[in-house]
């Protein structure tokens, strides 16, 4: 799969240490809907349609706690989420600040053919502080927009990076939402 994340984590920028995965749990029955993610001290909700799949040569893991990608097929089409310590606590009173240095770390990292077209929005996922950012770019020809949302919990950072390509967008944006409405810090 061809899920690229060009080092737009604010932690990788900031600090951290590295971790584990998670497990995937799956209802009875041969149709499956729906399908929850349990990681390290997180979980969602996604398509049952998507699977796990190993990471691209060149999509780093740098030095995240925990990471998972998942894709409904196709070759630049996915969610991958990673967690990340920064060193200092994001809160309600610093998101704003955090949001703008962040927004700015993303479109450098995409230059020169990549754009952010909506965002930083801030406010709440999973009861705590995050933001949500809009990229689109050009890569090897191809139009791929993503979605990103970055959570925090104290001195943990959540990256939901959620990509796609225009044929896919609609089935993309509504399984991302899924995650992203379900993500449980526990």
């Amino acid at each position: 799969m061809g899920l690229s994340v060009r080092g737009i984590s604010l932690a990788v920028a900031l600090s951290a240490t590295v971790g584990s995965g998670g497990v995937i749990a799956t209802g009875c029955g041969s149709s499956v809907s729906e399908r929850t993610y349990e990681g390290e001290g997180f979980s969602f909700v996604f398509p049952g349609g998507w699977e796990e799949v190993e990471a691209e040569p060149g999509v780093e893991e740098g030095n995240s706690l925990s990471n998972v990608n998942l894709s409904p097929g196709g070759e630049s089409d996915g969610l991958i989420v990673f967690v990340y310590r920064v060193p200092n606590p994001v809160t309600e009173r610093n998101i704003e600040k955090i949001s703008r240095v962040a927004a700015g770390q993303v479109e450098e990292s995409f230059k020169p053919d990549g754009r952010i077209t909506a965002g930083p929005t801030v406010g709440t996922v999973a009861n705590r502080p995050a933001f949500r950012l809009e990229l689109s770019w050009t890569q090897a020809g191809q139009p791929l927009h993503s979605q990103m949302v970055f959570l925090f919990d104290g001195t943990t950072e959540y990256f939901l990076n959620c990509q796609f390509t225009e044929e896919r967008a609609e089935d993309m944006r509504r399984g991302c939402e899924q995650a992203v409405n379900s993500f449980q810090v526990t």
